[in-house]
Order: structure tokens, then C-alpha cells, then sequence
């Protein structure tokens, strides 16, 4: 689990990063990102069920992606929020995959040096 100040919750924050943020597309999510001037970056993961249809498989991706964040945390940089926008294709994709196209993709956006 994420604590609780990277973890973006209200709807009209996640709705200002979805209308005003930047995207970049990745092989299993697009991320979408907005700078937030505050002291922690903090993270949103969308899973429709048009990706997963089970609620138990969008919870396992979700889990993936939050374990993920969490071992990735230290390297961000402080300031963003950032929205997590699953694809079908993250359903079978496994931990170690998940980790290494995310840290390509913050490090593509420059959130990891």
C-alpha cells in the first residue's frame, strides 16, 4: 500500500491531470502527469472493466502497479501527480515486466534521472 500522502484520491484532482496533463503511452498503461507544487508526488491507477472484467483481476493489477510505485518512490522526483491508465495488455503481464516499462516511461518524462 502507498501512504497515504502519495496516494491521489479526490476526483477533482484526479480530473484536473486527466484535462491538463501531459500523457506518454506505454506497452501495458498511458500515464498522464501534472506538476503539483507540493513535497511528495503523488499516484492514481485507473483499471476499467474493460480491461479486466473480474474485480479480483483489476485489484491484482492495481496491487502490481502500487508495489511497483512504491519500490520506484525514492528515485521520483517530489512535485508530480500521476495517473495510471491501464491497458488490457497489463492483465497478463507479470511483476518484473510491469517494473521495468514504468521506470522507462518515468525516466522517458524525466521523473527518474
Amino acid at each position: 500500500m502507498l501512504a497515504t500522502v502519495n496516494r491521489l484520491c479526490k476526483k477533482q484532482d484526479i480530473a484536473r491531470v486527466l484535462r491538463q496533463g501531459r500523457f506518454i503511452g506505454a506497452e501495458f498503461f498511458t500515464l498522464k502527469f501534472l506538476g503539483n507544487n507540493l513535497d511528495a508526488s503523488r499516484f492514481c491507477f485507473v483499471v476499467s472493466s474493460k480491461v479486466a472484467k473480474q474485480a479480483t483481476q483489476r485489484n491484482l493489477i492495481k496491487r502490481r502497479l502500487r508495489h511497483v510505485v512504491r519500490d520506484l518512490l525514492p528515485q521520483i522526483k517530489l512535485g508530480y501527480d500521476i495517473v495510471i491508465l491501464t491497458q488490457a495488455t497489463s492483465k497478463e503481464a507479470p511483476y518484473a515486466q510491469l517494473r521495468d516499462v514504468l521506470l522507462g516511461a518515468l525516466k522517458k518524462i524525466k521523473l527518474i534521472d
